[in-house]
């Protein structure tokens, strides 16, 4: 699988279609003051600006793994490395690392990861981190941690499967983030799927709505 070529692909699309990347409607549940309204405050913003890249899923609301008609938030990391768009897989690696410490002492945790997985804990933490991994070497490229909203409409089978995403951010304010609707990328829906990993693919936690 070339992830840089499918990437450039989706590029070329949006170029040319920037009207398949769509807003859904805010969610009955979200209030006013909820850090996620960034994404309708900032949305048209973000269809000039916004850069495409790969997101990798470290734990989402439980109901957005099922059949339902209600969005929800999730917890993605991305870079803005050109490496993660050719080896996002190692996007997956520092997901599964830093949900495996949501359950353990946050001393357990890398220092480098700390300040995330405490806002992993929480669960109703929105802010968008950025961890640095220079220092130590631990990974390839820095990652930002960001809270976003997932719009069944934006997905094949209007749930989440596996753990990569395209997604498009604004470079100066990384926290307006989304998936990139599949309809740039799956046309039909038989082609060009991400393939992701199926060991422990899915992050489910009680990553609450704020009601």
């Amino acid at each position: 699988m070339d992830y840089e070529m499918l990437l450039d692909s989706i590029k070329e699309r949006f170029e040319k279609e920037p009207e398949l990347l769509t807003l859904p409607s805010r969610p009955r549940w979200m209030k006013g003051d909820d850090p996620l309204n960034c994404i309708y405050q900032n949305y048209l913003d973000l269809k000039k600006r916004g850069k495409i890249t790969y997101g990798c899923l470290v734990q989402a609301n439980s109901m957005l793994f099922e059949e339902g008609d209600i969005d929800c938030p999730a917890d993605i990391i991305f870079t803005e490395s050109p490496l993660g768009n050719v080896y996002p897989e190692e996007l997956i690696l520092i997901a599964e690392e830093l949900f495996s410490y949501k359950s353990k002492p946050l001393f357990k945790a890398p220092r480098s990861m700390r300040k995330v997985v405490k806002q992993i804990k929480d669960e109703m933490d929105r802010s968008a981190r950025y961890i640095d991994f220079t220092k130590k070497g631990e990974h390839s490229f820095n990652v930002y941690n960001v809270a976003i909203m997932v719009y069944r409409e934006h997905l094949y089978a209007r749930k989440l499967e596996g753990r990569l995403f395209p997604i498009i951010y604004l470079p100066d304010n990384p926290a307006v983030a989304m998936i990139i609707p599949d309809a740039f990328y799956k046309d039909p829906p038989e082609e060009q799927n991400i393939p992701q990993d199926d060991t422990n693919s899915q992050n489910q936690s009680g990553l609450r709505l704020k009601m």
